[in-house]
């Protein structure tokens, strides 16, 4: 008889983050008790106002357990499952599946299927003394956090034909998956309807809640959900954060007629701005919807107040998008100061009142970028596409051309490359994660650079990127990608390359099965041992021992590289010699032996 033992011992470091914010309530879920296959650990939950929430990040793959209680170490009520009933799916509203227990045998905890590093969002209703609805939602990245809102325009200025513009600031730019809105009510939410928020500028997001009644009271909160068309009746069970006043949601009652203007708020270029580039639109931002009226935006100089160029609104230069009016002027002379006056009346909002204008010198002035010099060509070489590695080295290229600079030998005066990378597919000009690159060499009459994103991209996800060059402090000038060898971009021809950074494996492989089995009996003397992974394995350096467990001799040295170690995708085969009849045996596997695929 042989009886083959086999041991296998890790340890995991735990990592958790948590999203905590409110004081527990006296006999409700507000404490999550879980365990990610390390230790068990309390977790204070936020409280949303219907539900209780908590994210916290997995360390391991595997069977995660947890239940509910009111608090730490408050084990006089918790909510489980029951013997009979306690897997849960993931990314569900679950109805009354956190059952309610305070006595008796039936208990046991709730199980899901786990993965290392995803994030796992738990909600739980919040009835007192019965069974809760829960969620238990899995996303692969860290859900962002909504910090703060903004409205316009501002309660006690919204009129009976006024969209509100509400914004959102966030911790982060949004995941793939991850989707923002407004939720809003106009009857005490007995109803209630869903804006989407859009990327605003940087992390700020905005969505508009529409034009309302007099006299109607809307209240509102933010939040982020994985559902991209949510659903009023399960919108709280699949939030992953929100905003919502402490619970008091944000609110605002509709006046009458709308008797109050637009006014501004931001200006682009900004008020006093300098290096501004001499082929700079006009942009201004209104706290309300507007229209075109009628009237002139004038551009004028500085020193000697002349007028360099007049737009009639009313021109196709002029575009209005909601609160923004963009526009289109000539080019501009370098290292000169401008101030731009706008007619009164030139734009208007939806009722029709006036905006009051900019008809001074100081309210709106900026001043040009001394040198207009700028590269004759650029592009980004090389690659269109490409996936890499975590951290893994891989460079990007990309070429410049200046008559009479970049032709000889050498990095040509004056020129300044950069490599750079955004999550989101819009201009490269509105990026701001740009890296210098460094000069590489000729080719023909162009200087090429290079800089190593893959080693300094280390976050998982997919970016777009493009070269960025400037001649003698000049204005920048953009290059991208085509098949026929690119140029400056222009989102048509000219693209950006997309690179993708993919998670390093960093969890070791996993035995899954061995035959013969462990602790089993009436094995032929004859055997093979074959050790089955959780994923694809390699030789590594090390052995396979095999004792004798009476004395805890050792039998057999098999080193991993020899011949008599056979691997096959995810399972390892190893001939071992004849064992003697009815001895008991164990087997070790030294650490390195074995390693998967990326030589954990």
């Amino acid at each position: 008889m042989l009886n083959i033992k086999t041991k296998i011992m890790k340890q995991i470091l735990f990592a958790a983050i948590l999203s905590i914010c409110s004081i527990a309530l006296q006999a409700q879920p507000q404490n999550l008790f879980a365990n990610f296959g390390v230790i068990w650990n309390d977790y204070s939950m936020t409280d949303r106002g219907s539900v209780s929430a908590v994210t916290v990040q997995s360390p391991n793959t595997g069977t995660a357990q947890f239940v509910f209680n009111k608090a730490a170490s408050d084990w006089s009520e918790k909510w489980c499952g029951s013997t009979t009933n306690y897997t849960r799916s993931l990314n569900q509203k679950l109805s009354e599946e956190a059952y309610y227990f305070t006595s008796g045998t039936w208990d046991h905890n709730i199980e899901f299927a786990m993965t290392t590093s995803n994030y796992y969002t738990f909600i739980v209703g919040e009835n007192a003394t019965a069974n809760n609805d829960l969620s238990i939602l899995e996303t692969t990245f860290n859900p962002v956090t909504i910090s703060a809102t903004s409205q316009y325009p501002a309660a006690g200025n919204i009129g009976a034909s006024d969209a509100v513009n509400v914004s959102a600031t966030l911790s982060a730019s949004p995941s793939s998956g991850e989707y923002l809105f407004i939720r809003y009510t106009t009857d005490n939410w007995a109803s209630s309807s869903f804006a989407a928020l859009s990327q605003f500028m940087s992390t700020t997001y905005a969505g508009t809640i529409p034009a309302q009644a007099a006299g109607t009271i809307v209240k509102y909160y933010i939040l982020s959900t994985i559902n991209n068309t949510p659903d009023v009746a399960s919108i709280d069970y699949f939030t992953l954060n929100l905003l919502n006043n402490n619970n008091a949601n944000y609110e605002y009652t509709v006046g009458g007629a709308d008797s109050n203007p637009p006014s501004v708020l931001l200006l682009t270029p900004q008020d006093n701005a300098t290096n501004i580039a001499t082929t700079t639109d006009l942009t201004i931002f209104f706290d309300e919807n507007i229209q075109k009226g009628t009237g002139n935006i004038l551009v004028k100089k500085v020193s000697d107040n002349s007028t360099v160029q007049t737009i009639d609104v009313t021109s196709a230069d002029v575009v209005i998008s909601n609160t923004q009016a963009t526009i289109n002027i000539n080019a501009l002379l370098s290292g000169t100061e401008y101030y731009i006056n706008v007619d009164a009346g030139t734009f208007k909002d939806i009722a029709n009142n006036d905006f009051s204008g900019i008809t001074d010198a100081t309210s709106w002035t900026f001043t040009t970028i001394a040198s207009v010099e700028e590269v004759d060509w650029c592009n980004l070489q090389w690659p269109a596409s490409a996936t890499n590695s975590s951290g893994q080295s891989y460079y990007v290229y990309a070429q410049v051309y200046e008559d009479g600079i970049t032709q000889g030998a050498g990095a040509g005066a004056g020129i300044e490359a950069w490599i750079g990378y955004s999550t989101l597919d819009v201009s490269p000009s509105f990026w701001t994660d740009w890296q210098p690159a460094s000069y590489y060499g000729e080719s023909v009459n162009n200087d090429e650079f290079r800089f190593d994103l893959g080693t300094h991209l280390t976050t998982a996800g997919t970016y777009y990127v493009a070269s960025r060059f400037s001649l003698n402090g000049g204005s920048y000038k953009y290059g991208a990608y085509s098949s026929t060898g690119g140029g400056f971009w222009d989102g048509a021809a000219n693209l950006s390359a997309t690179f993708t950074v993919t998670a390093v494996d960093a969890t070791a492989p996993l035995i899954t099965n061995f035959s013969p089995a462990d602790n089993s009996s009436g094995v032929l003397f004859n055997t093979d041992l074959i050790l089955t992974f959780d994923e694809n394995v390699q030789k590594g350096t090390g052995n396979i021992i095999v004792h004798k467990l009476s004395d805890n001799s050792v039998v057999e040295t098999i080193d991993i590289t020899s011949t008599t170690v056979t691997v096959l995708n995810n399972v390892v085969t190893v001939v071992i010699s004849p064992l003697s009849a009815s001895t008991e045996y164990y087997i070790k596997v030294e650490s390195g032996a074995i390693k998967d695929m990326s030589d954990n």
